[in-house]
């Protein structure tokens, strides 16, 4: 999916398996069993995902206005990835909740990573284990949202909620 295959927060695309469903991720392109490029307002729920380089992968642009926007990742069971079973970058409003995520390998090795920036995340209730980099990472990248935008990183804008922008080249939401 990308910005031309999106949801809308009226009209969200919700990918719901049925109980049992399980997927093996393919091995070329993306290797990705979800790939939700610049997709917004997507949910992925219920499924059982194993193989490829992630299980699902949801990544924006760097700047913050190219981020995507509204992405669910839900009760899924993420196993086998040689990179990483959830992997987001440059997402705002994301919510990865009530997963399982796992035995991901030497590509990158995290269970549930989410990179390169993002407002508004919603993490909760999740099981990650036998991931060798980190069960778990968060990258900030402040540079995504500050110095690509011409604020500086002492300016209070760049800690604070992009609700409070008041900057001309901070974008607003």
């Amino acid at each position: 999916m990308d910005e031309d295959n999106s949801g809308t927060y009226d009209a969200p695309i919700v990918l719901k398996a049925d109980p049992g469903v399980e997927i093996s991720c393919c091995s070329s392109s993306r290797a990705t069993c979800f790939n939700l490029e610049y997709a917004d307002y997507v949910a992925v729920d219920g499924f059982t995902l194993k193989g490829g380089s992630y299980g699902v992968r949801a990544v924006g642009g760097y700047e913050t206005h190219y981020h995507q926007k509204g992405v669910a990742i839900l009760n899924n069971h993420i196993s086998g990835q040689y990179k990483d079973p959830i992997l987001s970058g440059g997402s705002d409003w994301i919510v990865v909740e009530n997963n399982i995520a796992h035995g991901a390998g030497s590509g990158d090795g995290h269970g549930i990573y989410l990179s390169n920036g993002g407002d508004w995340m919603i993490v909760r209730n999740n099981e990650t284990y036998d991931n060798p980099s980190s069960d778990f990472q968060i990258n900030a990248d402040p540079i995504s949202t500050c110095d690509d935008e011409g604020i500086s990183y002492d300016d209070p804008l760049c800690d604070g909620s992009a609700l409070d922008s008041v900057h001309p080249k901070m974008p607003t939401y």
